[in-house]
C-alpha cells in the first residue's frame, strides 16, 4: 500500500471515529431522563391573562424522587433591543397552580407533595424552594413523589398555572412575546403548543406569528382563535419562543400597566424588527449551508492537492527492471540495509537475527559443536567469538551487535542463546539491553543512509506544507462566523481541523526512494518472490548449501525464513546439509532430534525472549516506582483532583 492510499485510509478511519463519538456523545447526554413529549394548551382571556396546561411525558432511567418546574414570568428578556416599560409586568398566580402525577399510566396525584417558592415552602432536603438563578420573577413548583412510587420508569406531569398580564398593548397592536421554558432534563423528542385566543370575529390576515429559539419547529395560524406550534428534538440550549401580533380589539379589558404607548413601539416597528430578524436568520442559514457544503468542496480540493503531491513527490519511480523473479542477490547489502530499503527506513526485529546469521556465515562467530541435551527445549547453543583479523572492518551496527552479545552479555569470547534470553531479567540489564538495541538501530540507519536509497525532500516538503493554510484558513473563517454571527459552523470547523492535521501528517511522513534505490528495491522484491516460489521452478538448479545460507539471511529479513527452509528440506538431500562448508544449516543433522532450522529458531527465540523479559523488567520497575509514594499499588499516572459533578432539575 502506498502512502497516498494510507492517507485516504487515515481520513476514512478518523471520520468514522469522529462520527461514532459524535453520535455516542449525543446519545449519552442526560441519559438518566428521556422526555418523550411536551404538550401545552395556552388560553388567553380578554384581560391578556394566560392559563397554561402543560403535559410532560418522561422516562426516568434512574430512581429519582423530586422534580422542579421553574416558571419565569419576567416580560422582557435580558438585553431586550426594543423600547420597554418597567411598569409592564406580569404576575404569577400562586393559587392557580395544580399538579397531577401519573406513573405507568396510573394517577398517583393524591400521594405527591407539591410546594411553591412563592409560599416560602421547603424541599425534601429542608431547603427553601427557589429557582436556580434566584430570579425574583420566577416561580418554582416542587413535586415530591417519594410516596407515589418515586421517579423511575414512565411518568407524566400535568401542570396548570395562570400568569396575569402576559399580553402587551401598544398604540395599534397587541403582542404576545413569550418563552414557555428554556431548559429541561433532556432532549424533548416531540412537542406542541396550542394558543387559544379570546372570541373575536377578525380575519386571520390581521394576525401575525413568528417562532424563535429552535432548530426544528413550525408555527401556523389555524384561524382567528387558534395558533398551532409543532416542534421536534428540542435540545439543551434551545427554547420555544413565540411572538404573536393581534389587533387591540382581541383584548378589550387589558390592564393599564400592560399598555405601553410610545412612538417607537407600534405594528410597523415590530413587524420590521421581525422581518429583519427573518432576513438575518435566512442569511445565516444560507451562509451556514454554503459553509457546510463548502466543507465537502474542501475535502475534494485537498484530496486533489494531496493526489498531485503524491504524483509529484511521493509516487515511486518506475523501475527499469520489471521481472517477477530475481534468482540471485541484487547486491551485497547487509541485512540492515535491505530492511531499511525494503521497509521504508525501518529496521525490524528480524534484522538482529539476520545480522547474527550473517556474522556466523562470514566467520566472525562460530557455533560450539559441543551441544548439551540438544533435543530438549531447554538446550543451550554456545557461540564463540572467532579471532578474525578483519573484525575492525565491520560496519558500526555489526560491531555494536558483537559487543552486545559477547562483551555485555557474554564473557567476551563466549555467549549462548540461554544467556542472551536470561540476561534481561534484572532492571539494570534490561535497560542496558534496551540501550544497546537502540544503538544498533541508530547505527544501522546511519550506515543505510550513506547508500542514498531515499530522496531528500526537505525543501519540497517545506513548500507544499504551506498548502495547509487552505483548510486552516477555512477553519478561521468558520470560527469567525460561529463566534460573531451565531452561525452553526461546527461541522466545517471539525472537517477543517481533520483535513489540515491529516494533510500535515501525510506531508511529514511520506518519503520516496531515489531512482537507484527504487531500482534496487524492485530487484529485492523480485528476489523475495523467488525465495517464496523457487521450489516450483523446475528449471532452477538448486545451488549449494553455502549459497542458501547467504540467501536465508535475507529470507529472515523478509520474515519468510521458515517457509524457505521447509522448501529446502524437500529440495535438498540430507547430505547437502552436512557438507563441511556449512556454517549453521549443517547443525540440523549432526544431532539427534534437531531440525535443519534449529539454529535459526534458537537465535530468534533467544532475542525475542530477551526483548520480552526486558520489557517486563522495566515495567515492573516503573510500577514499583509509581507505587512507592503511598500505601497502595496499581493504577498510576493521571490525576486525583477529586470532587464531583452534577446538573439538572430532577433528583
Amino acid at each position: 500500500m502506498n502512502n497516498f492510499s494510507r492517507y485516504l485510509n487515515i481520513i476514512i478511519v478518523v471520520f468514522s471515529v469522529i462520527f461514532y463519538f459524535v453520535l455516542e456523545f449525543g446519545a449519552s447526554i442526560n441519559t438518566s431522563v428521556t422526555i418523550d413529549r411536551y404538550d401545552a394548551e395556552v388560553t388567553f382571556d380578554r384581560q391578556g391573562d394566560m392559563t397554561v396546561v402543560e403535559r410532560w411525558e418522561m422516562d426516568y432511567h434512574d430512581n429519582m424522587r423530586v422534580r422542579f418546574r421553574d416558571i419565569k414570568y419576567v416580560k422582557y428578556a435580558p438585553n431586550y433591543p426594543l423600547v420597554y416599560d418597567d411598569d409592564n409586568r406580569a404576575q404569577f398566580v400562586s393559587d392557580s397552580v395544580d399538579v397531577k402525577f401519573y406513573k405507568n399510566g396510573v394517577n398517583q396525584t393524591s400521594f405527591i407533595r407539591v410546594g411553591l417558592s412563592s409560599r416560602g415552602e421547603y424541599d425534601e432536603l429542608g431547603y427553601l424552594i427557589q429557582c436556580p438563578d434566584h430570579t425574583s420573577e420566577c416561580e418554582s413548583i416542587f413535586v415530591d413523589t417519594n410516596t407515589a412510587g418515586r421517579l423511575d420508569g414512565k411518568v407524566t406531569f400535568v401542570y396548570t398555572y395562570t400568569i396575569n398580564g402576559v399580553i402587551t398593548k401598544y398604540s395599534d397592536i397587541s403582542e404576545f412575546n413569550w418563552r414557555l421554558f428554556e431548559y429541561a432534563e433532556g432532549t424533548i423528542r416531540d412537542a406542541s403548543i396550542t394558543v387559544n385566543l379570546p372570541d373575536n370575529s377578525l380575519d386571520t390576515t390581521r394576525f401575525y406569528a413568528w417562532g424563535h429559539g429552535l432548530s426544528q419547529g413550525n408555527i401556523e395560524i389555524q384561524d382567528n382563535r387558534t395558533i398551532e406550534v409543532t416542534m421536534k428534538n428540542i435540545k439543551n440550549g434551545e427554547f420555544p419562543e413565540l411572538r404573536v401580533l393581534m389587533p387591540n380589539s382581541v383584548f378589550p379589558d387589558i390592564r393599564e400597566n400592560n399598555i405601553v404607548i410610545h412612538p417607537d413601539m407600534n405594528f410597523d416597528r415590530l413587524y420590521t424588527y421581525e422581518h429583519d430578524l427573518a432576513e438575518a436568520f435566512n442569511r445565516r442559514i444560507f451562509i451556514a449551508k454554503v459553509i457546510f457544503y463548502g466543507s465537502f468542496g474542501l475535502i475534494a480540493l485537498m484530496g486533489f492537492v494531496t493526489y498531485k503531491v503524491y504524483l509529484k513527490l511521493d509516487k515511486e519511480y518506475e523501475p527499469e527492471f520489471q521481472g517477477d523473479f530475481y534468482r540471485e542477490l541484487p547486491n551485497e547489502a547487509t541485512p540492515a540495509e535491505v530492511s531499511y530499503l525494503y521497509y521504508m527506513k525501518s529496521i525490524h526485529d528480524e534484522v538482529f537475527t539476520a545480522t547474527l546469521l550473517d556474522l556466523i556465515r562470514r566467520g566472525y562467530i562460530k557455533i560450539n559443536d559441543d551441544f548439551t541435551n540438544a533435543s530438549s527445549p531447554q538446550s543451550d547453543i554456545k557461540f564463540i567469538r572467532a579471532k578474525n583479523e578483519k573484525e575492525h572492518e565491520l560496519l558500526a551496527h555489526e560491531k555494536v551487535l558483537l559487543n552486545m552479545i559477547f562483551d555485555m552479555i557474554g564473557s567476551r569470547t563466549e555467549t549462548s542463546t540461554k544467556r542472551i534470553e536470561q540476561f534481561t531479567s534484572s532492571y539494570t540489564n534490561a535497560k542496558a539491553f534496551e540501550n544497546k538495541t537502540n544503538e544498533f538501530v541508530r547505527e544501522a540507519k546511519k550506515v543505510s543512509e550513506k547508500q542514498h536509497y531515499f530522496e531528500s525532500l526537505h525543501h519540497e516538503k517545506s513548500t507544499i506544507r504551506k498548502l495547509a493554510w487552505i483548510p486552516f484558513g477555512y477553519l478561521g473563517l468558520s470560527a469567525l462566523l460561529w463566534m460573531f454571527q451565531a452561525i452553526d459552523t461546527l461541522f466545517a470547523m471539525g472537517i477543517s481541523v481533520l483535513i489540515g492535521i491529516t494533510y500535515l501528517i501525510y506531508i511529514h511522513r511520506f518519503q520516496r526512494r531515489s531512482k537507484s534505490g527504487n531500482e534496487l528495491y524492485a530487484k529485492w522484491k523480485a528476489f523475495r518472490n523467488f525465495l517464496l516460489n523457487f521450489s516450483s521452478m523446475e528449471d532452477y538448479p538448486i545451488p549449494s548449501i553455502i549459497v542458501w545460507e547467504h540467501y536465508l539471511v535475507y529470507a529472515t529479513v523478509f520474515k519468510q525464513a521458515d517457509l524457505v527452509m521447509e522448501q529446502l528440506r524437500v529440495k535438498l538431500p540430507k547430505e547437502a546439509f552436512e557438507q563441511s562448508g556449512s556454517t549453521y544449516l549443517g547443525y540440523g543433522y549432526r544431532r539427534y532430534g534437531m531440525s535443519h532450522y534449529y539454529i535459526h529458531r534458537s537465535l530468534t527465540q533467544s532475542y525475542q525472549g530477551a526483548k520480552t523479559n526486558a520489557a517486563q523488567s522495566i515495567a515492573r520497575h516503573n510500577q514499583a516506582q509509581a507505587s512507592s509514594g503511598g500505601r497502595g499499588g496499581g493504577f498510576g499516572g493521571g490525576s486525583s483532583f477529586g470532587g464531583g459533578g452534577g446538573g439538572g432539575r430532577s433528583r
